[in-house]
């Protein structure tokens, strides 16, 4: 990611960020409400173009969304008209395992609607990795969970990260990251730039 900047009519959001994320990184994006981390992801997801600079992945320039590339937000965005399992298995098969995985395999007939808060995230979190992908971007994935339920999420990323995925996490606890991320990058202002870059 080189000079990527993004504008929109009320200003830029962000501004001249440039950073390198390596195969097998959890880097965790820290920094206040406003200073772009969610649009950071966004364009790293291609669900967003930067309005300057250029946005690479595996050297080849970012144009739209791809399976390698899974994004969770920070809304779980289920379907409501399918499924729990359905829901999981628009990202690929394998989502009576993945509902397994995640504290949740009783529940793959049950609609979103019956699902607290911190299931529908578990259950965004599985539809994400039912797609395989290289690069997983988590959006405050342990936001508004409760202790054990956060915990089990918590314990679940990092297992991917250690089976080989790269990681970037938005957070605003550094905490929750804690003993498995390879580094910090801390945006600040509005637009936002990187302050500071801990690896």
């Amino acid at each position: 990611m080189e000079n990527v900047c993004k504008k929109y009519d009320r200003g830029y959001v962000l501004k001249g960020i440039n950073l390198e994320v390596y195969p097998r990184d959890c880097l965790a994006v820290v920094g206040p409400s406003g200073c772009g981390k969610t649009t950071l992801l966004r364009i790293i997801a291609g669900l967003t173009t930067p309005t300057e600079g250029r946005c690479l992945y595996r050297n080849q320039a970012i144009r739209g969304t791809s399976r390698k590339r899974g994004y969770i937000f920070q809304e779980p965005r289920l379907f409501p008209w399918l499924t729990v399992l359905e829901n999981v298995e628009l990202g690929g098969p394998g989502g009576e395992g993945l509902l397994q995985a995640v504290g949740l395999g009783s529940i793959g007939q049950a609609y979103p609607y019956e699902l607290s808060g911190g299931m529908a995230k578990r259950v965004a979190l599985a539809r994400a990795l039912a797609a395989s992908p290289e690069l997983l971007l988590l959006d405050e994935p342990f936001a508004n969970l409760d202790q054990d339920t956060k915990e089990r999420a918590i314990g679940l990323v990092r297992d991917i990260w250690e089976n080989g995925t790269t990681c970037i996490i938005v957070t605003h606890d550094l905490r929750e990251v804690e003993g498995f991320t390879t580094g910090v990058l801390k945006l600040v202002g509005c637009p936002g730039r990187v302050e500071e870059e801990l690896r």
